[in-house]
């Protein structure tokens, strides 16, 4: 398939083939809720992506891909991104994965990706792109999954709470505040999130930061302006954080 601008892109629902790939490189770019009647494998080339998928918000940097089950509705943001597409008819293959998962893409994988966008919208299906297309799919059930992802509630209030902290990561919010800004108590906030998404609120809200500090130093930012836009008192206190719950510091994820 030809590379595409983010307007131009064709829907792969309209193409009656078992799989498709395309090439976009986007700028700015917010797709809004939306299903395909395809299951999709999204694959991170260059920039970062915020996904709202189900309950789940993903985090998606170069490397990395995620599978989207048919029917399942998303939306997705970003400020500028170059991914590859690929889009499987549930028809056409057997035990495609029916959960939202990210995995991390291997040499092998990637290539295969990459031969996909190429292909013709119609393929033979006796040929060498249905033989590859095994392989592809073997590959991505036996990849390994990252985890750059959080639970989101479902609870309204909790659903505000997390819209703030998502629109202002370095606020030094207090529970209380939260709660009032929700309309509930510090109690209740504190119970529903770990009723709805099996985490304490305190260590919900520092893997967001997390998943914000990957974003912002995947799209470049030095470890001085990520440690200041997240609200850290220094870099020190960042670079800390960071390495506890990574295990490693951010310049080194840099350049892993």
């Amino acid at each position: 398939m030809p590379q595409y601008d983010t307007d131009q892109v064709e829907d792969p629902d309209q193409l009656d083939c078992p799989l498709m790939g395309i090439a976009v490189d986007s700028g700015p770019h917010q797709s809004g809720e939306h299903s395909h009647q395809k299951s999709q494998l999204l694959y991170a080339v260059q920039g970062v992506m915020t996904i709202t998928a189900g309950n789940q918000l993903h985090i998606l940097t170069p490397n990395r891909a995620i599978w989207l089950p048919a029917g399942l509705k998303h939306s997705a943001t970003t400020s500028g991104f170059h991914y590859r597409s690929l889009y499987f008819c549930p028809r056409s293959f057997n035990d495609l994965p029916e959960e939202t998962f990210q995995l991390n893409v291997t040499a092998l994988l990637r290539e295969l990706i990459l031969r996909v966008c190429h292909w013709p919208a119609h393929y033979p299906e006796t040929g060498a792109e249905t033989r590859l297309a095994d392989v592809l799919v073997d590959e991505i059930l036996n990849a390994e999954q990252s985890s750059l992802q959080l639970p989101l509630p479902a609870d309204r209030r909790l659903q505000v709470v997390v819209q703030l902290l998502m629109e202002t990561p370095s606020g030094q919010w207090t529970m209380e505040e939260l709660a009032k800004q929700a309309g509930a108590s510090a109690r209740t906030l504190s119970r529903r999130f770990r009723e709805e998404t099996g985490m304490s609120f305190s260590h919900w809200r520092q893997q967001l930061v997390l998943l914000k500090a990957l974003e912002l130093l995947s799209e470049g930012r030095s470890v001085t302006e990520v440690s200041s836009r997240l609200g850290f008192a220094s870099d020190s206190a960042f670079i800390s954080m960071f390495r506890r719950l990574m295990g490693i510091s951010p310049g080194r994820y840099l350049k892993q």
